[in-house]
Order: structure tokens, then sequence, then C-alpha cells
């Protein structure tokens, strides 16, 4: 049996140039990957932070290491499975969920220039949005 996969970006925001991708199986629903594409100033060798939250109140959070590889060829992105490992509280988390339960994805980095920053990337519809992709 072969089984196809697709993905289809979901979100954009124009101001700031930041994508989400999201793909899956043809014969599952459920997302197997969810790519954030980035254009900001983020310095690469410096971690940054994803936290989910809803109503300005945190959720649940992970700091990330952009792939040096990517990198080198020009893609600032993270490419993030749908089960996450929480590194330092032996926790999963369900990104499709927490996208769901969500309704902004807060990106803390470190600029080129040094300063630190932040870019709220709205997640309100979320689910709507994604399920019109596959109607």
């Amino acid at each position: 049996m072969q089984v196809s996969y697709i993905a289809k970006g979901v979100s954009y925001d124009n101001n700031y140039g930041i994508c989400l991708f999201v793909g899956r199986r043809t014969d599952d629903p459920t997302p197997r990957e969810f790519t954030y594409i980035f254009e900001l100033d983020i310095d690469p060798t410096k971690d940054m932070t994803v936290c989910f939250q809803k109503r300005g109140r945190y959720m649940v959070g992970f700091s990330y290491l952009l792939n040096p590889k990517a990198v080198e060829e020009g893609h600032l992105a993270i490419v993030l499975p749908n089960i996450v490992d929480l590194p330092k509280s032996s926790c999963k988390l369900n990104l499709f969920e927490a996208h769901i339960k969500s309704d902004t994805a807060v990106f803390g980095y470190t600029s080129v220039e040094g300063k630190q920053k932040e870019f709220r990337f709205p997640l309100t519809g979320f689910n709507e949005k994604y399920l019109e992709q596959f109607i």
C-alpha cells in the first residue's frame, strides 16, 4: 500500500514574513509535522523559545536551536513532529492540540545585533483554517 504525504500552508503573516506549513499523510487527518519558516533577524547560533499562549497566559513552551545545515543554505526554519519530547520535563507535547487550544505562538529569539526580541504569531481560528485546507 502506498501512502502519499502532503503539506499545506495554514497561516501567513505578510508583515514579518513568517509561514506555517502543516504536513500530513493523505490517509490521516492528524498532522505529522509543523514547519515554521522565518524571515526574521534571528541569530542562528542562539536558542530560540517557542511558547503557546491563550489570552496572554502561558500554556506550554520549549527552546529550540535552528538546524545549522539549513541556516547555511539560507533557510531559517523549525521543523517539528506533531509529538515533541520536551527535554527538561520528560513530557510529550502534542503540537496539533497546542495549536488548537492556543491563540498565539510566541517566538523569543536573539537578533543578529545581540538584542532579545519576540514575535507573536496569531493562531486564532487555526482549527478552522486547518480543516478548510483538506475539505
